[in-house]
């Protein structure tokens, strides 16, 4: 694994033109014919892939070190970005705004993907590894579709969100009242929805008091990234978005106990991103479900200092590989 101290520009264009050699990219029709990015990086032997659902606002583009870690221990990584976000086709006229017509769409998107991308492909094991609204998306997946996946694991899982100091009932009477009149006023008056409450385009934020990581090297590249590549950022969410995710985070609570697959669930112990409530309910619904929590990490816990991203990946690994035995020998 790379330390802070080994990460600057040149270490990661050096990964990432590694990387290039041994990656296949394309696209596919999602739901309602939305074109979505994707991208398969397979080492030669790799008998055994890794499915990146990655978070809101994100780009896979953003995970080349988690990428070239997977594809060091063997594993090939497939990958894509969301419909409306990364580099994915936007539906809005400002490609800014998050938004989504129905939160389902991403999981129907997922199974898409694996059914005419990923399944073709034959791999002898697959495992999943989700961040943040990517978790919401991926269990979504696997209530609904119930999946040949050997592990599934879980960083920073967006179970439910943080309201912060609003307490949780007043809280989803906002969202519900505001995205009601968001739809009220563009069937008046015609457009699209604007931003949840005090929400904006894409803003390049500094370091300093951020939510997402207490690595400044990591932060600044993932920040680089966005700025060389503008088509890749994204703003704050619509009231539709909001409310679709508050509904399907109470849906995964309510069906997590039809997952029946191991599961690993990394929690921040710092984050102010989810609400960790979602994730102790989940965990007490989910068929075979361990939790471990990375204590004083924040949000990102794969663009996190050294001390809290390391652990991360060994447990990952570790997980992965352990399921891979006890599926070996079911065999």
């Amino acid at each position: 694994m790379l330390s802070e101290s080994q990460l600057n520009a040149a270490q990661a264009e050096s990964i990432q033109a590694e990387l290039e050699q041994i990656v296949c990219r394309g696209r596919f029709a999602g739901i309602n014919e939305i074109a979505l990015d994707w991208a398969c990086y397979h080492p030669e032997g790799a008998t055994e892939v890794v499915l990146v659902v990655n978070g809101r606002i994100e780009s896979h583009y953003k995970y080349w070190e988690t990428i070239a870690e997977l594809v060091t221990a063997g594993y090939a990584v497939f990958t894509y970005d969301h419909r409306g976000q990364g580099a994915s086709q936007r539906m809005t006229q400002n490609p800014h705004k998050g938004y989504v017509e129905a939160f389902h769409y991403y999981s129907d998107d997922l199974h898409q993907l694996c059914q005419h991308e990923l399944w073709p492909r034959q791999y002898q094991q697959t495992h999943l590894l989700c961040h943040s609204m990517g978790c919401c998306v991926a269990a979504h997946y696997l209530i609904a579709h119930a999946p040949h996946i050997c592990s599934v694991a879980f960083c920073s899982p967006m179970f439910q969100i943080h309201s912060g100091k609003i307490p949780e009932f007043l809280a989803k009477q906002l969202v519900n009242s505001w995205a009601f009149c968001s739809r009220l006023c563009c069937h008046l008056f015609g457009g699209e929805p604007g931003y949840f409450l005090f929400g904006s385009n894409y803003k390049d934020k500094p370091f300093n008091n951020n939510l997402l990581s207490h690595s400044s090297a990591r932060y600044q590249l993932f920040r680089a990234l966005y700025q060389s590549r503008p088509e890749l950022q994204l703003g704050s969410p619509t009231p539709q978005w909001v409310e679709e995710a508050v509904q399907a985070c109470e849906g995964v609570l309510q069906h997590a106990h039809k997952i029946r697959l191991p599961i690993l669930i990394l929690e921040a112990g710092d984050d102010e991103i989810v609400d960790r409530r979602g994730i102790v309910a989940f965990t007490a619904a989910a068929q075979e479900c361990r939790h471990h929590c990375i204590d004083g990490a924040k949000h990102e816990l794969l663009i996190e200092a050294d001390q809290f991203r390391q652990p991360t990946m060994q447990a990952i690994l570790s997980f992965f590989a352990q399921n891979s035995a006890k599926a070996g020998l079911q065999h």
